[in-house]
């Protein structure tokens, strides 16, 4: 069985808004199967299409990295 996520202290710390995402999963993607569609960095704007969990994992794990060594801009107003 996993942590309890009510005591754990990764589950209960604050969560940054510059480490937001929203991911849409193109029709019949699955865990397992095939795994596609859109990610995007809510604080930056930025997006990428993807085809493979790892491919999502890459652009997640590059945005957090920028956020956390300060890299990651907000969008500016335009």
């Amino acid at each position: 069985m996993g942590a309890d996520t009510r005591t754990d202290p990764a589950a209960t710390g604050r969560l940054d808004p510059r480490a937001a995402f929203v991911v849409q999963f193109r029709v019949g993607s699955r865990v397992g199967g095939p795994l596609a569609g859109r990610v995007e960095h809510v604080s930056t704007g930025r997006q990428i299409r993807f085809s493979s969990l790892e491919e999502l994992e890459a652009f997640v794990g590059e945005m957090l990295s920028r956020v956390a060594g300060g890299e990651a801009e907000p969008n500016r107003p335009r």
